[in-house]
């Protein structure tokens, strides 16, 4: 083995240069380590909401159309005119009007109604019971009173009935015929103009029950 000086330097020499290399390679494979590292590290995690924190309502997303909204008051909401309108007036409906000499009238509307009575609680002429349509008409409030009816025999000459002892202002008259009836609409139709009559009994029966349904 030499030993003289110039093999230890040389000697030394060499062992620097390896040393430096390794020095070298060893950086080179931290740097080459750590660039894999860094490449390889994880995403980082996401935020999970806690489920026992309270919700977070996002008011800007509220729909405008919410009925807990308050208005807003300084929008000017213009509403539609609305213009009036008269109730059409209904024929026949309650009016009442007075042909002198005759009685007060009053018009009843058009309709119709279930004439007679059912067959457990009727007479024979007040069964079956049927339907009736009856066109507008006016009848007379109150029966005709003996004042009204002597005007009609002062008139014609006709018999009076026997009422001295009543008040002929209140008192319906009585103890005339059917002719004798037939006989007051007609002279009453000429007096007026109007033509007056007796009434049906489809007539009678509606004005009498006036809307009811209960046995006639």
């Amino acid at each position: 083995m030499d030993t003289s000086p110039e093999a230890s330097s040389l000697a030394k020499t060499l062992s620097a240069v390896a040393v430096l290399v390794l020095l070298a390679l060893g950086g080179g494979y931290w740097f080459w380590q750590q660039s894999l590292v860094k490449e390889a590290e994880p995403l980082p995690e996401l935020a999970l909401p806690d489920p026992d924190a309270p919700a977070v309502v996002d008011e800007t997303a509220i729909d405008a159309t919410d009925s807990d909204a308050e208005p807003d008051e300084d929008l000017e909401v213009t509403e539609p005119a609305v213009e009036p309108v008269e109730a059409a007036p209904v024929a026949g409906t309650g009016k009442t009007f007075q042909d002198a000499p005759g009685s007060l009238m009053v018009q009843l509307p058009a309709g119709s109604f279930t004439m007679g009575s059912p067959d457990s609680a009727a007479e024979f002429s007040e069964r079956p019971q049927h339907s009736v349509k009856l066109a507008s008409f006016a009848i007379s409030v109150n029966e005709v009173t003996i004042a009204e009816y002597r005007k009609f025999v002062a008139a014609t000459g006709r018999r009076p009935p026997k009422t001295e002892d009543l008040d002929p202002a209140k008192h319906p008259v009585f103890f005339v015929s059917w002719d004798d009836a037939l006989a007051y609409t007609q002279w009453l139709s000429k007096q007026t103009g109007h033509d007056y009559r007796l009434p049906s009994e489809a007539q009678w029966e509606f004005a009498a029950r006036v809307g009811t349904t209960g046995n006639y």
